[in-house]
């Protein structure tokens, strides 16, 4: 990773469990926030189950991407 980029983590969150990183991707600092869903989603689903909820800041984010990113169930 260098400079202008940013990472985007998936981690597990539960009330007694601890909190593990299941995903990471780099992106390029100008990319908006919600344009890597479409590629974090699929690549979560090819390894173990999909959240239930995926939370993200809001600050760049648009509703659009936020609905159609998670793949269709099977």
């Amino acid at each position: 990773m260098g400079d202008g980029d940013k990472v985007h983590l998936t981690k597990t969150v539960t009330a007694n469990g601890p909190q593990v990183i299941t995903h990471v991707a780099t992106t390029p600092a100008a990319e908006l926030d919600d344009e890597p869903l479409s590629r974090i989603q699929p690549a979560l689903a090819a390894t173990s189950p999909l959240p239930q909820e995926h939370l993200l800041d809001g600050g760049s984010s648009d509703a659009e991407p936020l609905c159609t990113s998670r793949p269709p169930a099977d």
